[in-house]
Parts: structure tokens; C-alpha cells; sequence
């Protein structure tokens, strides 16, 4: 397996791993995947451990959630071919994940759906299981995005900062960033993003977690979801190097930015209506 090695310069640290975790039968099992499922076991758990809290019965939700990751996985490919077919050839490239390419609001659409289809047919209440889900998901994001780190990818421009970071592979990937016309130093440590966005939803998931024992009304939680999540994202898009991009539109940017003016107005007229009521 190769090697590489990861280095946080101005902090003294170093790591020197392979993507790959190891192989069963000549197939390369990757930290990435292995890392998602224990992101995805760990937002289940959660979940179930929730579930009478928020009146939603566990048959139910075994089904809902099974659902859940089958849209959330076609969603998070399907996303990121439309906005990056210009690089992928064959049917094959398409369903092929193990070479990367999902996207995270793409699964969190996909899954959406999923979840709303499957409610539906299974007479649950959408607004208390949005509630529920919403700490799981923010959980499994923040736990997922060390992925990124086995992958040494989801790095942002340069930085001075004293947790830069900066190998091999990044340094390659910024010299063709670099000959593209992009104003960026495969020499110099770099943000990252990857970090930010894991500390990020692990501030969130504490939040709300902590604040569902408060919850004024049945959604209030999902929405705060997605204002927090949005808000931190539109910030930390703009530091990344490898953003999806519609002409010259970051779109999970242009996404952050439609999402939290949804859930802020969403949460400001149902706190202003509940006021009116009481």
C-alpha cells in the first residue's frame, strides 16, 4: 500500500498512512468508506436511543432509515454528476464511488426525499422525525469528514494559520490547480476545510442535542439544522479549492445561502406566531 505523509508544519505534527485501510481478495477496503459506515452507525444509534422521545415507533423508523441511505447515496452521486459531467465518460465512471465523487447536499436531498416518501406510507409525522434525524445527520457529518482526512482531500487555499497542512498528493493537486490559472502555491500549507466543517457540526449536534429538551414547536430542531449547518458551509465553501461549480457560481455556496434564509425566516415566523398566540 502506499504511503504518504500528511504534515502540520508550524504544529510539529506529522502522519504517514495509506487511504487504504487493507484488502479482502485483492479489493481495496479505504478508510474513507470505513469511516462513513461508523459515521452512519453512530447517527443510527443515536437515532434509536431518540426515537421514544420524539413519539416515533422504532419499526417505523428501521424501515425510514433504511430508505434514508439508499436515497441519500443515489442523491449525493446524482448531484455531484450533474454538476461535474463534463468529467465523467462512461455509465460506468458514473456508479463508480469508489473513486470519489459524492456530494453532501446531493445526499441530504436524496435522502429528504426518501425520508418523506417513506413517512408517508408509514403514517409517521414528517416535522417530529425531521427533529429527530436532524441530530443524527449533523452528527454523522462531523464524524464523516475525517474521510477526508485518510483522503488528504476537502482542503482549502493557502494559509498561514498554525494548523496548515500540506503532502504529497496536495501539493500535486494544487500544481494543477496552479496551471489552470488558479492563484494558488503547491508549496505552502493550506486550510483544512475538512476540520473546520467536522468541529463545526460537532458544535451543532452539542446545540441541539441540548436544546431539544426546550424545542417550542415540532420542526424548530431541523430547522435550526440547516441554519446552523448552511451558515458554517457558505463560509467554509469559499476557502475550498475543489468546490462544484456552475459558471462562476460555488453552488454549494449558492445552496448555503438559499437554505439559511429558508430555515432563519422559517424559524423567525413561527417564534413571531407562537408569541401572537400566547
Amino acid at each position: 500500500m502506499l504511503k504518504h505523509e500528511l504534515l502540520f508544519p508550524k504544529l510539529g505534527l506529522s502522519f504517514n498512512f495509506s487511504s487504504v485501510a487493507f484488502s479482502i481478495f485483492g479489493l481495496d477496503i479505504y478508510w474513507y468508506g470505513i469511516i462513513v459506515m461508523c459515521a452512519m452507525l453512530v447517527a443510527i444509534c443515536y437515532i434509536f436511543l431518540r426515537a421514544k422521545r420524539f413519539n416515533i415507533n422504532a419499526d417505523a423508523l428501521t424501515s425510514i432509515i433504511t430508505w434514508v441511505i439508499v436515497g441519500g447515496v443515489i442523491g449525493a452521486r446524482l448531484y455531484y454528476i450533474i454538476f461535474n459531467h463534463k468529467n465523467i465518460h462512461t455509465f460506468f465512471e458514473a456508479i463508480n464511488i469508489r473513486n470519489g465523487g459524492i456530494a453532501i447536499y446531493g445526499g441530504l436531498i436524496g435522502g429528504g426525499l426518501a425520508m418523506v416518501a417513506t413517512a408517508k406510507v408509514k403514517k409517521v409525522k414528517l416535522l417530529p422525525l425531521l427533529d429527530l434525524m436532524a441530530g443524527g445527520v449533523i452528527i454523522a457529518q462531523a464524524i464523516g469528514r475525517w474521510g477526508n482526512f485518510f483522503n488528504m482531500e476537502a482542503f482549502g487555499c493557502n494559509t498561514d494559520l498554525p494548523w496548515g497542512m500540506t503532502s504529497l498528493p496536495i501539493k500535486r493537486m494544487l500544481g494543477a490547480l496552479q496551471a489552470a490559472g488558479v492563484d494558488v502555491n503547491p508549496d505552502l500549507p493550506v486550510h483544512p476545510c475538512f476540520l473546520y466543517e467536522s468541529v463545526w457540526c460537532l458544535l451543532g449536534f452539542v446545540f441541539i442535542a441540548a436544546y431539544s429538551k426546550r424545542k417550542k414547536f415540532d420542526g424548530e430542531l431541523f430547522a435550526i439544522y440547516i441554519l446552523w449547518y448552511s451558515f458554517g458551509r457558505f463560509f467554509i465553501e469559499g476557502l475550498r479549492t475543489d468546490s462544484l461549480m456552475l459558471g462562476n457560481v460555488r453552488i454549494s455556496q449558492a445552496v448555503s445561502l438559499l437554505l439559511f434564509v429558508f430555515a432563519g425566516v422559517t424559524l423567525w415566523y413561527k417564534n413571531k406566531k407562537l408569541k401572537q398566540e400566547s
